[in-house]
């Protein structure tokens, strides 16, 4: 198999776990908000599941990791349609996981073989045109759009680098406008909000959103949350300025302490960063920095 076919069917993969799919909503987008009373449901006689359709999954996922293992698998029926029995909440947590966990052993393993299909072939074998347009990574299409209108003007003031007003306004669809201007350190207004402050409030308030609809999901209750990030601008391994590390501190009050441990404060921060939109789309390094006292 060629290297870049491996990585459209990785792409494939990923998106039918965490969105983008091409057949419509992924596994996490279906399953979003899906409890332990639901998974076990059966909405019609002779009808799985979606606990039993979770658990095939898996089995299958598991079958083709064998394979690019060079085992056979040995499927029997009680395992093709496991019986779901999910005595809480938190076993169908474990089932939820065990996908995430399948796929991606499943692409660290077919990322080996396209790793020695390059090596070992100097010329990749041909694909048939019709394989080949099914490889191809689907389209993008995008899970939503996210819109903003930045308006500047110059007034009567002279332009020149030192007297031009770097003051402008943000404005987004829902109609709020934000007094924008560059970092007082560039010329910019005290009293206004700078792109590299926006950037570090949008990372922490990413980080945020994700750790409370985690906690949520786990049925942890958060009583307040606050985080004073720090964003450091310096220049990066190619000599130009950036925005390298952001920081984040958060301090968690929870309705429940004693229920939660520093260990499991330390999961939802890792869950939180890993599956943060804005960490996602960053060149630059964001660590958490979890404030002990705030248990």
């Amino acid at each position: 198999m060629k290297t870049d076919e491996s990585e459209r069917l990785a792409i494939q993969l990923e998106r039918a776990l965490n969105g983008e799919a091409w057949h419509g909503p992924s596994w996490n987008e279906l399953l979003e908000g899906v409890d332990r009373e639901a998974a076990i449901r059966r909405p019609l006689e002779g009808v799985h599941t979606i606990a039993e359709l979770v658990l095939h999954t898996v089995t299958w996922q598991d079958a083709v990791r064998k394979r690019l293992e060079s085992e056979t698998p040995d499927i029997p029926e009680s395992e093709n349609w496991p019986q779901a029995e999910l005595p809480d909440e938190a076993a169908w947590e474990r089932v939820y996981e065990l996908i995430a966990g399948e796929l991606q052993h499943l692409l660290y393993h077919a990322g080996q073989a396209a790793l020695c299909a390059s090596t070992c072939r100097r010329d990749p074998l041909p694909v048939p045109c019709g394989v080949a347009r099914s490889l191809e990574a689907p389209r993008r299409r995008p899970m939503s759009e996210h819109a903003a209108r930045i308006a500047w003007s110059r007034g009567s003031a002279a332009f020149d680098y030192d007297s031009f007003s770097r003051d402008h306004a943000w404005t987004f669809p829902d109609g709020v406008t934000v007094p924008a201007s560059s970092a007082p350190a560039f010329r910019g207004g005290e009293e206004a909000v700078d792109p590299e402050e926006a950037l570090v409030a949008a990372a922490a308030a990413c980080h945020m959103l994700t750790f409370l609809a985690i906690a949520a999901r786990k049925k942890i209750v958060v009583d307040a949350y606050e985080d004073d990030a720090v964003g450091l601008l310096e220049k990066n391994d190619e000599g130009r300025l950036a925005v390298t590390r952001i920081t984040l501190r958060p301090r968690v009050t929870f309705a429940d302490p004693e229920t939660v441990s520093a260990e499991a404060l330390a999961t939802l921060h890792e869950g939180a960063h890993r599956n943060c939109f804005i960490a996602n789309s960053l060149r630059s390094e964001v660590t958490v920095e979890t404030v002990e006292n705030a248990l």
